[in-house]
């Protein structure tokens, strides 16, 4: 009496396909992990900039810039970029121009969320709003 090969012919078959299946990305395997980049700057914090601040001013309404080019020190660029697992990109690009006695000049700026994304969930589910600290009593 001779066995069949048909029962692992179909096996190999259904478990080649089954990994070809996996592997085209909709699935999830292999996990490709979002990647964030640079300064998440809101159209709130654009709208405190104003002609003639201080480069310490502009530090203050918007942060650091990730980079500070040296051979362009009248120019600091805020860029920021969002990559998810399978989606396509997202870029952002803030240009500041200062003067000789670092003074801003002039900016330009790409469409700009309102809020951070942390503040944003939070007003979507109606939490509890962040609040001042207390004043601790002086000694």
């Amino acid at each position: 009496m001779k066995k069949s090969n048909l029962p692992k012919i179909a096996f190999s078959i259904l478990l080649v396909s089954f990994v070809a299946g996996c592997s085209g990305g909709r699935w999830g395997f292999p996990y490709k992990a979002p990647i964030q980049q640079g300064n998440w700057v809101t159209q709130e914090q654009l709208d405190l900039l104003q002609k003639g601040m201080t480069k310490e001013q502009v530090v203050f309404a918007l942060g650091n810039p990730v980079s500070k080019d040296i051979f362009r020190a009248n120019r600091w660029d805020y860029r920021y970029t969002f990559k998810s697992g399978f989606g396509s990109m997202i870029k952002r690009d803030l240009s500041l121009w200062f003067d000789s006695n670092d003074r801003l000049v002039d900016w330009k700026a790409d469409p700009l969320p309102q809020s951070q994304p942390a503040t944003f969930k939070i007003q979507q589910t109606g939490g509890v709003k962040p609040e001042a600290a207390p004043e601790v009593p002086a000694n």
